[in-house]
């Protein structure tokens, strides 16, 4: 897949960079927050972390979700994953929840167009409540990510998961920005909220020190 960059997307600036945006590197005092990349996935810890282990799977690319990946990319995203569970010590033997929310077109997302999964250790209670609460809004499917990649639907989506082979997706064009977040942070009892307010720094450095 050939690597193309967007400006001014936030993501396409840091990955060809490999640097994040100034007043970032004097909150946290790191240049470079990648912890890992491969040929066309690049992994970040949140910076606005919901828990000690928020991290983001990121398409080197600039996709606006990730169902817009070529299907020969599948393997190298699961290898992701399988290499951030096998080597973060936060994730060794845990549980967790990985989300997107998948837009359809620019300018109808959180305020990052650039498609991104969420990856956070949770207990498989906390991951039902999760789906529960999400079912009260939206009529969830539930099937494996190849299922769910291999649906080809012009609209915007949520999706959950807690194994490839276990995820959970509805299709709606009119999902209202940082949902799945807010969720979340309310099941966790987190306050960060809303993503730009960048309030928990020092969970942000756990994860990144974890992942060295």
């Amino acid at each position: 897949m050939k690597t193309e960059y967007k400006e001014p997307c936030c993501f396409c600036t840091e990955i060809n960079n490999k640097k994040m945006p100034e007043d970032f590197i004097k909150k946290s005092g790191i240049n470079n927050r990648i912890i890992y990349q491969s040929k066309n996935f690049t992994v970040l810890p949140s910076i606005s972390p919901l828990n000690v282990g928020h991290i983001l799977i990121i398409p080197n690319s600039h996709i606006t979700n990730i169902t817009k990946l070529e299907s020969e990319l599948i393997n190298e995203l699961n290898d992701t994953f399988c290499y951030i569970l096998s080597n973060n010590t936060i994730y060794k033997n845990k549980e967790f929840v990985f989300f997107e929310h998948g837009i359809f077109e620019h300018g109808t997302g959180c305020g990052v167009d650039h498609a991104h999964i969420h990856l956070l250790p949770v207990s498989l209670s906390i991951f039902n409540k999760i789906i529960t609460s999400i079912s009260k809004h939206y009529s969830l499917l539930n099937s494996s990510f190849e299922s769910f990649f291999n649906i080809k639907n012009p609209s915007s989506y949520l999706f959950v998961g807690n194994s490839l082979n276990n995820v959970f997706y509805s299709f709606h064009n009119k999902i209202p920005s940082q949902f799945i977040r807010k969720i979340v942070a309310e099941i966790l009892g987190s306050n960060v909220i809303d993503w730009k307010h960048l309030d928990n720094w020092s969970d942000f450095l756990e994860t990144y020190n974890s992942s060295k």
